[in-house]
């Protein structure tokens, strides 16, 4: 009676011999470097990664690579209301000191903008939880409202979110085709 054989054992045997071409062979790579650098990225965003060895990184990696970490900052990175817009933003400042600085300006002048817009309706917040906290009879000088963790704040960031999206998203596509355009 025959071996039974597995399926390993039988892909095993059918590409025996076979090999990759180049062309295969250099999309595998980039590929691989792709991964690696929307790990840096990542890594950098939640701060396990300092500015500097990201731009290390960067300026070792291939164009392909390069461009991946510049997209992953950008989709990844820039979303209001995020830690990581402030890193991401200086990241992208730093990664081609020399290039395009108009996009760059207009989306810190949005950030600011932002950070205004959201500091002013954290207070409208905080003064809504008072006077409910009043109304329940707790007040004096020692209730301070956690505004973070309030379900009003959640429902008025996600509403400041929407809008600003597509200005902000208008932003984003500019920085992304200066950038790109600066590596080519």
């Amino acid at each position: 009676m025959g071996e039974i054989k597995s399926t390993i054992d039988l892909v095993m045997e059918k590409t025996k011999g076979l090999s990759l071409s180049e062309e295969e062979k250099r999309h595998l790579k980039e590929e691989e470097e792709a991964r690696k650098a929307q790990v840096h990225v990542k890594r950098y965003l939640k701060g396990d990664l300092d500015l500097e060895q990201l731009l290390d990184q960067g300026r070792a990696s291939s164009k392909t690579a390069q461009k991946t970490m510049i997209h992953a900052l950008v989709e990844e990175g820039l979303k209001p209301g995020r830690e990581s817009f402030s890193r991401a933003l200086s990241a992208l400042e730093r990664w081609n000191p020399d290039g395009p600085k108009s996009s760059l300006k207009r989306l810190k002048d949005f950030s600011l903008m932002y950070a205004k817009a959201l500091q002013k309706q954290k207070r409208k917040v905080k003064a809504q939880l008072w006077e409910e906290l009043a109304a329940r009879g707790v007040e004096g000088s020692a209730v301070e409202p956690n505004v973070l963790a309030s379900p009003l704040w959640e429902e008025t960031l996600r509403k400041m979110e929407r809008e600003v999206r597509s200005q902000l998203e208008g932003i984003r596509e500019e920085v992304l085709r200066d950038l790109l355009g600066s590596l080519h």
